[in-house]
């Protein structure tokens, strides 16, 4: 082709219709509904914007076998997690920071520093705390960004096979584009969205493991385009005259429309429509063989990039409430600066002296809360790693591990999360005869005894004869018979592939239940030896060889929900249809006088919490084998709307399909996942399952699994399309009592784009809820939905690359390390090995990182206010004179080094041993609410303050001298003793820990006074002083102590009856 016919064809690029011709490109914010934006979100936005290049709109594009590509795409194919840059860094990390009341409070307070009318104290005691809370910040994002750079640039440095004219070179995957050529290996990531032109099966098919971007280990068949499998077997690929046109691309995995077109002497040949079984998607696995493929998308372009969500720094609830209290704190140091002022008459310059007042109090909001709390985050992340009872937990974000101690929804999905992905055989059962694993050897027996005659069907075959080549209906067969056909079924009607894998014989398979079928009927004497594209070759129970030609085959789909394959026998004119799919879809494949019993064995089997399979079969004469083919290519040679044509043909021949049986098979659960979940319901933990397999799977696997009790039963809503339908249909769902929901995907994304706060209104009341064939965005989507209209707190556990978009959606991220591979564990903010071991990080981690968190927050912030209430008190007393009370060297000791160690130690208090957390999980259920920090607790700690502040000043006064030396010597050694009290007061039990922080503090503090004599006077330190000085600690402290105690006695919380009741049966 010429380069004008080629542009007049580029022209014409818009023209090109797929099915879909109205899908756009779809970007990661799809439907999304616009949060609350703050000023620094509105700033960092503005700084991204700046700095990155505007994405381009993308079209319908044409790629030719030679390279040239209409129109150019320069979208670069790397593999980009870092959340910065050497220009962003410094600004987004500080603009992060500065979200923080308190940090951007303290930041305006040591400016004022710098102003000298302002100056009313040693600047280095304002600059030192600020500044090491974010270079300490800004060391760990650092490390954090480097580590995510280095996992990067290993994946775009992969080396790969370039096609070209003359010869093949290595490329790395950063330099891929779109209209190469480029070879992968068995095992090779598959490094940008391919289209499949040849491999080196001669069959033109190989299987890929998908997990990475699905979340399904089951291994997926894809198919070569005919024409370039047969002509890559000798030439160059590159050489071909021939062009795949592709769509645009866009968020669906499950779907790719396309088009190939051979040239042929200046004009169009063969042409051949591409959908999803051609494709390979970024980041599956080629599961063996070696293929050569066309890249049609690149970067961030492909389907897992458009699957997947930038990655965004998380703040927990407990950061954002304290923010909120440190707003709080402000606007009462303003008004306790106002009363000073207004005390003090309102003289000419009254605005400098307020400002000046409120440098003074500034100690109200506790800059040292910052390294506190992330010191606190440090030590619970710390324990979730080192825990023996967890091995192989890692915390990998230690910014959130109090969050895990208030979760009120976890989103889990299925397949390797909840289940091991492993079928096990239980039962197969046939209208006159049931086998289990009890009676197996029952059927090997009758199974052998049938095999002595070669082939299946030979009882319809006889009647037929007899009855003159016509079909009889209806006819009672031997259950033997049946039997026979029903194990032929099994070992024929599926795509699995035997392999020799290093002398080891293996299947490869698109599903585990495909395997497990074809186990079944291994194990009772039946032998799958070779199956290739147009050939199955078996041994029956009797040692004969049997060998079947594959006339035509119908993968299972979404749309058809059903399997089926045509196969005709050596030496037969006839053929036999296989079909086999879910019981809602069968149904009316079989005879009615079958239907009966299918429903009701069905439903037997799925209360024992079974996968099911409807297993049918068909003899086709020779005269309907022939109709059925003509029909059937017809329809695959249409172009448009090709599958719908095939679809109706084989409507036609799907009916009266004798039913042979079904098969119920047991997807194992992961270990004590009953028990695991029953102690997350149990702890007030509502529990969705959202997964991409079937409605029957999930169904199944909700029971065997307890999201469904015996007492439970559940509304299936799925198969609409119409909204007012979908309405009503909820409508029906919410009148139902202690029912769990089960939602597919086309229902899932109506309610997510139409009536979406109506339905988890509705969905969150249920007791569970399960949502089936759900994509990644849909996951991600549910988990944003959720926490917007609930306002609780999620977390979503996974452990497939499927899973990604929905963990980093969560407020909490847990990924599991398994088969699926690690790349839900990178992305998590806590990894772990097994389900199970989410109950220990919940029930204990995250209760104890909560409550000791929440306690010690309060504290210190306690820690501020009492000494901005001694401080407020002196400039009263002192005709409201703006000094500080304490030297700049004392708050800078009294922040750190003399109150440090007790506060610290309150992280270590433990209220229950890990034993009962777990056992009494109720405890748990108590802290959904966030009661450990609320605007209750926080006043009951501004009482505190403002009594043991005034308390220290006035009965200082009583009891000694006024000079202002003797006042600071007396106020700060009774304030320092108080502190060291109140920390007794908010332990429950007397550790090792708890002894040695205080016997320290109180050396550190005496050891201290010989240097700081300036500003202690150690001269009237003696025994009349030490007793005026316990008197007045006793004071301060023991009123509240006992005021606590009693008050626990006379209204006792949710959590200390529960407490009371460990106590009295322990």
């Amino acid at each position: 082709m010429n380069s004008d016919a080629k542009y007049f064809e580029m022209q014409q690029v818009t023209t090109w219709a797929f099915e879909d011709k109205n899908t756009p490109l779809i970007t990661n914010n799809l439907n999304e509904i616009p949060p609350e934006i703050n000023f620094f979100e509105k700033v960092k936005t503005q700084i991204q914007d700046l700095i990155q290049a505007p994405e381009a709109e993308v079209e319908q594009r044409i790629i030719y076998l030679d390279g040239k590509v209409f129109p150019q795409n320069k979208s670069p194919n790397i593999v980009k997690n870092q959340k910065y840059n050497i220009l962003n860094f410094i600004p987004l990390v500080l603009i992060e920071q500065f979200r923080y009341f308190f940090n951007l409070f303290f930041l305006i307070i040591t400016l004022s520093q710098f102003v000298p009318i302002l100056k009313v104290g040693f600047l280095f005691s304002y600059v030192a705390p600020l500044s090491f809370v974010l270079i300490l910040t800004l060391l760990k994002e650092a490390y954090d960004d480097i580590q995510r750079y280095k996992r990067d640039k290993e994946a775009n440095s992969q080396i790969y096979q370039l096609v070209g004219k003359d010869k093949t070179q290595g490329v790395m995957s950063f330099q891929i584009k779109t209209g190469d050529i480029i070879e992968v290996n068995a095992n090779q990531r598959i490094p940008a969205d391919l289209v499949l032109l040849h491999c080196t099966d001669p069959t033109g098919t190989v299987f890929i493991r998908t997990d990475q971007l699905d979340g399904e280990t089951d291994w997926k068949l894809r198919k070569a385009i005919r024409h370039t499998q047969n002509y890559g077997q000798s030439k160059n690929l590159t050489s071909l005259n021939a062009s795949v046109t592709a769509e645009p691309p866009k968020l669906d995995i499950y779907d790719f429309k396309g088009l190939f077109k051979l040239e042929v002497g200046g004009g169009e040949g063969q042409r051949e429509s591409l959908s999803l079984e051609n494709t390979l998607w970024c980041n599956t696995y080629l599961a063996a063989g070696k293929i050569q493929a066309l890249v049609v998308y690149t970067g961030k372009e492909c389907r897992s990039a458009l699957n997947s969500r930038d990655p965004r720094s998380k703040f927990g609830r407990l950061d954002n409430e304290l923010n909120y209290l440190s707003k709080v704190l402000c606007i009462f140091l303003c008004c306790l600066a106002m009363s000073i002022v207004f005390c003090s008459g309102f003289s000419d310059q009254w605005l400098l002296q307020f400002f000046r007042q409120i440098l003074l109090l500034s100690s109200i909001i506790p800059i040292s809360l910052r390294v506190n709390l992330d010191f606190s985050k440090l030590y619970f992340s710390y324990g979730i790693s080192n825990d023996k009872d967890i091995q192989g937990a890692i915390a990998r974000n230690s910014q959130i591990p109090e969050e895990l101690g208030r979760i009120s929804y976890i989103l889990t999905d299925k397949t390797g999360t909840l289940t091991q992905n492993t079928m096990v055989f239980k039962r197969l059962s046939l209208e006159r005869i049931q086998f289990s694993e009890e009676n197996i050897n029952v059927l090997k027996r009758m199974l052998k005894k049938q095999c002595a005659t070669k082939y299946p069907l030979t009882d319809i075959l006889q009647k037929m004869t007899e009855n003159g080549g016509r079909r009889i209906k209806n006819f009672k067969r031997q259950k033997e018979c049946v039997v026979r056909d029903m194990i032929t079924a099994l070992i024929l009607c599926h795509n699995v592939t035997p392999v020799d894998d290093n002398g080891q014989r293996t299947f490869q398979a698109s599903s585990p239940d495909e395997i497990a079928l074809v186990n079944i009927a291994e194990d009772v004497g039946m032998r799958l030896n070779n199956r290739f594209s147009n050939l199955i070759d078996i041994t029956n129970a009797n040692g004969e060889n049997e060998k079947y030609q594959i006339l035509f085959e119908f993968p299972f789909t979404s749309e058809r929900k059903r399997m089926g394959i045509i196969l005709q026998m050596e030496g037969q004119k006839g053929a036999i249809f296989y079909l086999k799919g879910a019981d809602s879809i069968m149904k009316p494949k079989v005879p009615e006088v079958q239907r009966g019993f299918l429903m009701d064995e069905c439903e037997t089997l799925s209360r024992e919490g079974l996968r099911t399979l409807v297993i049918s079969q068909k003899y086709l004469t020779e005269e309907e084998l022939q109709s059925f083919s003509q029909q059937y290519e017809n329809a695959k040679n249409q172009i448009d709307d090709r599958e719908l044509k095939c679809s109706k043909v084989l409507d036609q021949f799907e009916t009266d399909m004798e039913l042979l049986g079904l098969t119920g098979v047991e997807d194992m659960l992961q270990e004590d996942i009953l028990v695991t979940l029953e102690s997350l319901r149990n702890a007030g933990i509502q529990i969705w399952m959202l997964t991409g397999d079937k409605v029957e799977t999930a169904q199944c696997i909700a029971i065997s699994a307890g999201l469904k009790s015996s007492s439970q039963s559940m509304y299936v809503i799925k198969d609409i399309e119409d909204t007012l339908i979908f309405a009503n249909e909820l409508d029906r769902f919410s009148l139902q009592q202690d029912c769990v929901l089960v939602i597919d995907g086309g229902c899932l994304r109506i309610a997510l784009e139409h009536q979406p706060r109506v339905f988890f209104q509705i969905a969150c009341k249920a007791p569970a809820v399960v949502c089936c064939r759900c994509s990644p965005t849909q996951k991600a989507r549910v988990t944003e939905l959720i926490k917007e209209y609930t306002e609780k707190i999620v977390l979503s556990i996974g452990d497939g690359g499927n899973d990604v978009a929905m963990i980093q959606a969560a407020d909490v991220g847990v990924g599991i390390v398994g088969n699926e591979g690690k790349q839900a564990a990178l992305a998590s903010d806590f990894s772990i090995l097994k389900f199970k071991y989410l109950a220990n990080l919940l029930l204990w981690h995250g209760r104890l990182a909560y409550k000791r968190t929440s306690v010690m927050a309060q504290f210190v912030m306690h820690r501020g206010l009492i000494i901005s209430i001694i401080q407020a008190i002196f400039s009263l007393v002192y005709y409201f004179v703006a000094i500080p009370v304490y030297n700049g060297w004392l708050m800078l000791g009294y922040a750190t080094v003399f109150t440090m160690l007790p506060v610290f130690s309150l992280i270590f208090d433990q209220d229950v041993t890990k034993d009962k957390a777990m056992q009494y999980s109720e405890l748990y259920r108590t802290l959904l609410n966030g009661m450990e920090l609320t605007e209750k607790t926080f006043l009951i700690w501004l009482w505190k303050s403002i009594y043991q502040g005034m308390i220290i000043m006035a009965f200082c006064f009583k009891f000694f001298q006024s000079t202002f030396i003797d006042l600071v010597t007396i106020t700060f050694t009774t304030l320092i003793l108080s502190e060291m009290l109140n920390v007794f007061t908010e332990i429950h039990n007397i550790r090792l820990v708890t002894f040695i922080a205080q016997a320290l503090t109180l050396s550190v503090y005496i050891s201290t006074v010989i240097f700081l004599k300036d500003y202690i006077n150690t001269a009237r330190i003696d025994l009349d002083f030490g007793i005026k000085v316990a008197s007045l600690t006793l004071i301060s402290w023991l009123p509240i102590h006992l005021a606590q105690y009693f008050m626990k006695k006379w209204d006792p919380s949710e959590s200390d009856k529960i407490m009371q009741k460990i106590r009295v049966r322990s």
